[in-house]
């Protein structure tokens, strides 16, 4: 027996039991001091509990969200359709139209153009915009080159490359240069390589343009959109609008330039399979093929 206050360092060995107050934590214990309560139900360890509604019959109350749910607890409008989760809808407003694809482009006629080496990695061209520069957002919209040579009936398509910087004079002329990140291209510095424009590529979404179509008499200047998946019909709706054909200089509201009242251009579509799309841009006046800075195109699914 020790009679005294003595301290341990090493760990010790007793053959009997301990009584008395002890201070700090045990390792383990076969009880808690003081029993718990876990949603709701006492727990001091020295047994199993059941919780109503998770391992027995009752009911648990519970508070916020679950991470993911088959059915939303309160449905919500999607353009006035209600929706909770447990259906597809339909947002067409009762026509059961779906938009699965916008093109927003440039077409230039196919146009030859020579661009000049920058340096390894950067070619530089000018292009004749009547919109001079403003639709470009360097970064975001590319250029589709073709190759200059048709091959299998149709000039095709080479790449897309990234439009780096745009530049056009506060002036009437509609020059616009533009410079495009190509790599690898090939083209010694300071030298020139011919392409054929496909467009200035503003918005593609859903779908490819893939360029020039075919080549032949009344169907040369014909371009072509590829879809990213097939549609349900050899007949499904397509809107088209278009820039126009001419536009003055006027910088009245900052832009530069304003769309002429005159010059108007039309977008024709021909859907020629279940993806692909085929489509002109014509003089509304004198029954021709025009280069214009904007094409939009829409396609839906019933």
């Amino acid at each position: 027996m020790l009679e005294k206050e003595n301290r341990w360092i090493n760990r010790q060995t007793f053959n009997t039991l301990i009584s008395g107050s002890i201070d700090g934590n045990a390792d383990s214990a076969t009880r808690l001091k003081t029993a718990k309560k876990i949603a709701g139900v006492a727990f001091d360890g020295t047994a199993h509990i059941n919780l109503p509604g998770v391992n027995m019959a009752g009911n648990q109350s519970t508070t916020g969200n679950a991470g993911t749910a088959t059915k939303l607890a309160t449905a919500r409008n999607i353009n006035g359709v209600a929706f909770d989760g447990t259906k597809d809808i339909d947002t067409g407003v009762g026509l059961g139209l779906k938009l699965v694809a916008i093109l927003q482009t440039s077409v230039h006629q196919l146009a030859e153009t020579y661009f000049w080496a920058v340096d390894g990695s950067t070619l530089e061209t000018k292009l004749y915009l009547n919109t001079r520069c403003r639709l470009i957002e360097p970064g975001k919209t590319k250029l589709l080159l073709l190759d200059h040579i048709a091959t299998a009936s149709r000039f095709k398509p080479l790449g897309k490359y990234s439009v780096t910087s745009s530049s056009s004079p506060d002036s009437f002329t509609t020059e616009t240069t533009i410079r495009i990140h190509y790599p690898s291209h090939g083209v010694s510095t300071g030298s020139t390589k011919t392409f054929r424009l496909g467009g200035l590529i503003y918005r593609e979404v859903g779908c490819s343009f893939d360029g020039h179509a075919y080549n032949a008499d009344a169907v040369y200047y014909t371009y072509l959109l590829t879809l990213n998946d097939a549609l349900s019909s050899r007949s499904a709706p397509v809107m088209t609008s278009s820039t126009g054909n001419y536009y003055p200089y006027n910088n009245a509201y900052g832009s530069r330039t304003l769309l002429s009242d005159h010059d108007a251009v039309l977008v024709n579509t021909d859907q020629v399979s279940y993806r692909k799309i085929f489509f002109n841009v014509v003089d509304n006046q004198q029954d021709e093929a025009r280069s214009v800075d904007m094409v939009t195109i829409m396609v839906y699914d019933i």
